[in-house]
């Protein structure tokens, strides 16, 4: 009987191998793609880097004690020229609100003049 036992389990054993072989052949095909790795960090993704352009000129400030009394002005930090003062003295400065407001002479604002000429054009 050991013999036939032989002959039952070499047919197994091809089977068994012809199954596996497809499946890892099949699993080879499936990892054939070509991968697609990241860039790797501190490249430069832009190969054709441009100059960069020039910013716009900042328009030019002047201390509040140069501004004339009741011409309206803003703060050299309010860059998108939300609130608009009013100068009421040598020293104060008042809001819209009404809010006066103690400034320093030596203080940098910018006319509202100069902020309506240097504004980009809307549209």
């Amino acid at each position: 009987m050991k013999p036939m036992s032989h002959t039952l389990h070499l047919p197994l054993l091809a089977v068994a191998v012809v199954l596996l072989g497809e499946t890892s052949e099949a699993a080879s095909r499936r990892n054939n793609r070509p991968r697609q790795n990241p860039p790797a960090q501190n490249q430069n993704q832009n190969p054709n880097p441009q100059t960069p352009t020039a910013k716009p000129a900042a328009p030019a400030t002047v201390a509040f004690k140069d501004v004339a009394m009741n011409a309206s002005f803003y703060f050299a930090s309010d860059t998108n020229h939300y609130f608009r003062y009013t100068k009421a003295s040598a020293t104060m400065a008042t809001s819209p609100t009404g809010t006066a407001t103690p400034m320093s002479p030596d203080a940098q604002v910018l006319p509202a003049d100069a902020a309506k000429a240097s504004a980009p054009p809307k549209g």
